[in-house]
């Protein structure tokens, strides 16, 4: 996904919705070293899905 996401908090939800009796099974955050951090969920079938340019909100 090449969507860059501004102010995201620790409120921020992402929401996945999955077909086929798959389901998100588990997400981390990774630090990209650049400043921005990436999120990558672990489905139930064993893909992952990354979100590599999310930017954190100040403060």
């Amino acid at each position: 996904m090449s969507t860059r996401f501004d102010n995201v908090s620790d409120k921020t939800h992402f929401a996945i919705v999955a077909t086929d009796g798959v389901a998100p099974a588990s997400g981390r955050y990774v630090d990209n070293g650049d400043g921005s951090y990436s999120m990558v969920v672990t489905f139930t079938n064993g893909k992952t899905l990354t979100i590599s340019d999310i930017h954190m909100a100040e403060g």
